[in-house]
């Protein structure tokens, strides 16, 4: 086979694999959209006020649709729906439990507590809407998707796709009524920008110099778990009380 060969099979396989690869991310969009319009016309399969929910649904929406159009046409995305399915909700479910045990420890060493366990419809709505809305669409988004377009370099992407998402969580915190003082909004943006930069390093080792790909490490499942467990552990929906005891007698060993 000539070089020239080659290097059209290098090319022509990535984007052969695009089209089996979009499926699962264009199955979490029909998931996302059936969902947005029951929450929209107040149905009961999903009980509770999701009003305040709606305008939040429309921005993730958004969002993979664009990452479902830059992820059929750009090549340097890397391929990380390809593959196991059974591998894949392996990984996620793993990274999420050792997300929800690490975050724990960390809120009972320096808060002196974990958040109040919240139950019942608010509980219900915070894991649909973070288990299916903001945990994979945003690592899809900024931490698959975007760092491609950012630069071809590792940490350009670490250090670019984190400061992108950071920035767009001023919006998330400006409608929970956050007031922005010059230290607050640098804490803030300190803050979600080094959790950006920490998931980024949990999925991708390397970066193509030449096309920009990222090699994965643990991939798009270990972020989306992570981002997922590390959520809805901060608002206090899967807090556990047996895993706090259980940090609390670890520090104790």
């Amino acid at each position: 086979m000539s070089f020239a060969n080659a290097d059209a099979v290098r090319i022509s396989r990535p984007v052969a694999l695009r089209g089996r690869a979009i499926g699962p991310v264009a199955m979490l969009i029909l998931a996302e959209l059936i969902v947005f319009l029951m929450a929209l016309n107040g149905s009961t399969f999903i009980p509770g006020d999701w009003a305040p929910f709606v305008p939040l649904m429309s921005v993730y929406l958004t969002l993979n649709a664009l990452s479902i159009g830059v992820f059929s046409q750009n090549v340097s995305v890397p391929l990380i729906l390809e593959g196991n399915t059974g591998r894949f909700l392996k990984v996620f479910v793993v990274f999420a439990a050792v997300t929800w045990i690490l975050t724990l420890f960390f809120l009972t060493q320096t808060i002196g507590g974990i958040p109040s366990p919240v139950s019942g419809t608010v509980a219900f709505q915070e894991l649909l809407f973070i288990g299916l809305f903001v945990g994979p669409t945003e690592e899809l988004f900024f931490r698959v998707v975007l760092p491609p377009i950012l630069g071809k370099r590792y940490w350009t992407q670490l250090v670019l796709s984190s400061l992108a998402f950071a920035i767009f969580h001023i919006g998330a915190y400006t409608a929970a009524g956050v007031t922005w003082t010059p230290e607050v909004l640098s804490s803030q943006l300190l803050q979600v920008g080094v959790i950006g930069g920490i998931l980024y390093a949990v999925g991708w080792k390397t970066v193509d110099s030449v096309s920009g790909t990222m090699q994965p490490r643990f991939g798009y499942p270990a972020m989306a778990g992570a981002h997922v467990a590390y959520d809805l552990s901060v608002l206090g929906v899967i807090s556990g009380l047996g895993v706090a005891a259980l940090t609390h007698g670890l520090v104790s060993l």
